[in-house]
């Protein structure tokens, strides 16, 4: 996963400005994240229309396209948290309604962070928007992000397919041929869900664990710890199943003790609204010998 510029600038000094204006739409920099990532730490506010026209050209068969949207909007939000350039976040709200998701996902996770950086309130048509996009968008990141916004704000999260179930297909990624699928209340949460993963693997269940709401392990901005890990909030207890803005097709990552680093994936097949009273998580699918827990 590539790590968050922001985290880095928000640490240095910031770098000075250049004596004009700098604009370089159609030179080689584009072409170089590193120097993209370098030109990003100014935090220049002339550079507001040439982060934006970068985050919106990068074409989908870049293969550094998210690395280079990721750095457009990242410096688009230093611009603003250092200079509180109004310019730069409506930039960043206007790609909050980008047709590609993963542009969406950038836009609203950074714009989050222009206002919790800032120690800012949150505007009410931003946050209208967010509760907008967290109900209504139909790709998950978005929504799990406008989800992030609302409950930092202290806004009301939403709790979809109340009373119904999740249907999630939990799958060993060393062994893909072997699955249990579950089904969990929209009410329940994510430490409920891996108490039963243990429980439906006949594994222990005595070591550390994280979820990673994107699939990809170790990126802290959609990552739920267990509760012993006091220094790594949002922790599973936490984290409601109908809060998360799950979709059917998304995989996320369950990873599980962190040095026999047992990955697996886990599948949302199924939402359903209407299902049997009794007691959940419960088991509902099966394929295959559980693998072994402890290596010999």
């Amino acid at each position: 996963m590539f790590s968050d510029p922001l985290e880095a600038w928000l640490w240095q000094t910031p770098l000075p400005l250049s004596k004009e204006p700098l604009a370089y739409p159609h030179t080689a920099v584009l072409d170089d994240v590193q120097q993209l990532a370098a030109f990003g730490g100014t935090a220049d506010p002339r550079l507001v229309t040439f982060w934006r026209d970068t985050a919106v050209t990068t074409p989908p068969t870049n293969p550094f396209r998210y690395e280079r949207r990721a750095i457009a909007m990242a410096a688009l939000a230093l611009i603003a948290i250092r200079h509180d350039d109004a310019t730069a976040v409506e930039c960043l709200h206007q790609l909050t309604y980008h047709t590609l998701p993963e542009v969406r996902e950038l836009a609203v996770h950074y714009l989050g962070r222009v206002f919790t950086e800032a120690a800012r309130p949150f505007p009410d048509a931003i946050l209208n928007d967010m509760t907008l996009i967290a109900r209504q968008d139909d790709a998950f990141a978005p929504r799990f992000q406008a989800r992030r916004i609302l409950q930092v704000a202290g806004e009301p999260v939403p709790l979809d397919n109340p009373h119904g179930v999740y249907d999630l297909k939990v799958m060993p990624l060393r062994n893909r041929r072997i699955y249990r699928t579950i089904a969990i209340r929209s009410e329940q949460t994510l430490r409920d869900l891996q108490r039963f993963i243990q429980h439906t693997f006949e594994w222990d269940n005595e070591h550390l664990f994280s979820f990673y709401m994107n699939g990809r392990k170790y990126d802290g901005r959609y990552r739920f710890s267990c509760a012993h890990e006091q220094d790594r909030p949002p922790w599973a207890f936490e984290a409601i199943i109908g809060q998360l803005g799950l979709v059917i097709g998304h995989h996320f990552l369950y990873h599980y003790d962190y040095t026999a680093d047992h990955l697996f994936d886990v599948e949302v097949i199924a939402i359903r609204p209407q299902v049997p009273a009794g007691n959940y998580p419960r088991q509902i699918d099966n394929h295959g010998k559980a693998p072994v827990q402890y290596a010999r």
